[in-house]
């Protein structure tokens, strides 16, 4: 249900993984033109990497997997994808390319 909501309401959706692809789509769908400071990296880990120096620990989970929020992040994926490509296709994909 999750999954399907979000593919039928979500203006915008973009993905932490391309930070910098998301800014740029959002600002085109939007029609205005990212600052230089949305690029910076807003969370810092002050050196530490959040897996190996225990930040946040995984195997706690004991390998246990969400489906439901895979399924959620699949959709997202497909859906960033999709509109990305087709900014690239209308724009042209230097213009898209330039802003990152």
């Amino acid at each position: 249900e999750a999954a399907e909501r979000m593919r039928s309401m979500f203006q915008f959706v973009g993905l932490t993984d391309f930070w910098n692809e998301s800014v740029c789509l959002f600002h085109r769908q939007v029609g205005t033109a990212p600052r230089p400071q949305e690029f910076e990296a807003v969370r810092v880990y002050h050196g530490k990497d959040r897996l190996s120096d225990g930040w946040y620990d995984a195997t706690k989970l004991q390998g246990y997997t969400d489906v439901a929020d895979g399924e959620v992040y699949a959709a997202a994926e497909a859906i960033f994808t999709r509109r990305l490509a087709a900014e690239l296709t209308q724009a042209g994909s230097t213009v898209l390319r330039s802003e990152l």
